[in-house]
C-alpha cells in the first residue's frame, strides 16, 4: 500500500499529513468558546495537580522541613505557567524542583518556620489563656498574634520569588526580605488583600481548601510580587 492510497483510506488528501493535536495542548489551537473552556479546564486541573503536590511534598519532609521544599517547587511550576511556559507534565517539573531546593530552602527559610511554629504554639495556646485571664488579655494577645501572621504571610510571599529568582547567601537575602516589603507597601498590601480574598472563597466554598486553595495563593501572590520584582530589576542602578 502507498502512502497516497493510506492517505485516501483515512479521508485525507493524497500526500497531506493527518494533523494530530497532541493531547498536553489543551485545546490551545481550538477556537472558540470551547477552546476557551479547554483552557480553562486544563488550568484548573493544573492548580489542583500542584496543590495535591504541595501536600505531598510537605508530609515526605515531615511537614516542618517539606512545606518550604514544597512551596518552592509550586511556585517554580506555576511561574512557568503563568509565563507561557506551562511543562507537559506537572509531576515531572515538580519533583525535580522539589529535591533541588529542599536544602536551600530550607537553610533560607530557617527564621520564617521558626516564626511558623512561635505563631502556631501562640495560637493554640490562647484558649487556654482566655480561661485563665479573661478575655480581655486573650484578645489582645489575638491581636498581636494576628498582626505578626500577617507579617510572616507577606513575607512568606516574597520569600518565595527571591528565593527562586535569585541565588544570594543567607545575609543578603534577609536583609532584601525584610526592606522590600517596607519600601514597597502597595504590593504588601495587594499579597494581603488577595490572601484575605482567598481565604473568604475557602470559607465560604469549603471544597476550594483541600482542591487549590495553596496553589492559588502561591500563584497569584507569586505574580504580584514578580510584577515588583521586574520592576525593581529594571530600575538602573
Amino acid at each position: 500500500m502507498t502512502a497516497a492510497t493510506a492517505g485516501t483510506r483515512e479521508g485525507t488528501p493524497a500526500g497531506t499529513a493527518a494533523r494530530r493535536v497532541p493531547v498536553h495542548q489543551g485545546g490551545d489551537d481550538v477556537p472558540g468558546w470551547a477552546g476557551a473552556l479547554m483552557r480553562w479546564l486544563r488550568a484548573g486541573t493544573r492548580l489542583v495537580a500542584v496543590n495535591v503536590l504541595v501536600l505531598l511534598g510537605t508530609l515526605l519532609g515531615g511537614v516542618l522541613l517539606g512545606v518550604l521544599p514544597a512551596l518552592g517547587a509550586a511556585g517554580s511550576v506555576l511561574a512557568a505557567t503563568a509565563a507561557g511556559a506551562a511543562p507537559e507534565s506537572v509531576w515531572r517539573a515538580f519533583w525535580p524542583a522539589y529535591r533541588a531546593g529542599f536544602r536551600r530552602l530550607n537553610r533560607l527559610g530557617a527564621p520564617l518556620l521558626v516564626a511558623g511554629v512561635l505563631l502556631t504554639a501562640d495560637a493554640l495556646a490562647l484558649p487556654a489563656l482566655a480561661a485563665a485571664a479573661g478575655s480581655g488579655p486573650a484578645a489582645v494577645a489575638a491581636t498581636g498574634v494576628l498582626l505578626l501572621g500577617a507579617g510572616v504571610l507577606v513575607l512568606g510571599a516574597w520569600f518565595l520569588p527571591v528565593a527562586r529568582r535569585y541565588d544570594e547567601p543567607f545575609g543578603r537575602t534577609w536583609r532584601f526580605l525584610v526592606l522590600a516589603p517596607l519600601t514597597s507597601p502597595g504590593t504588601s498590601l495587594a499579597v494581603l488583600v488577595t490572601l484575605a480574598a482567598l481565604g473568604f472563597a475557602a470559607w465560604h466554598l469549603t471544597v476550594l481548601l483541600p482542591l487549590a486553595a495553596v496553589a492559588a495563593a502561591v500563584l497569584l501572590t507569586g505574580l504580584v510580587v514578580d510584577h515588583r520584582l521586574d520592576r525593581l530589576d529594571a530600575t538602573p542602578r
